[in-house]
């Protein structure tokens, strides 16, 4: 979730507010997974800040990390789905 977070600031930093791909895609997680829903959002607001605090504008650093957040976010789902699938 921290990664997503982190991922969706940098989405609405360098495309506004009308793109919300990230924080839709977690609301999707919370709702498959809700006991996990307070350290979800927690989670989830942790990266939104730290990014928030490492970028102020888009530029090409902000763009790699946020390519980079969304290659790690889609190891960590491919991971979880293969641990789950047995």
């Amino acid at each position: 979730s921290e990664v997503l977070g982190g991922a969706h600031y940098l989405r609405t930093l360098c495309d506004g507010q009308r793109s919300q791909r990230w924080r839709d895609f977690m609301r999707g997680v919370i709702e498959r997974e809700p006991n996990y829903n307070a350290l979800l959002v927690e989670g989830f607001n942790r990266g939104y800040r730290n990014e928030e605090a490492r970028f102020h504008t888009c530029d090409n650093q902000a763009q790699q990390m946020e390519a980079e957040l969304r290659a790690q976010g889609l190891r960590v789902s491919q991971a979880l789905r293969a641990r789950h699938a047995d």
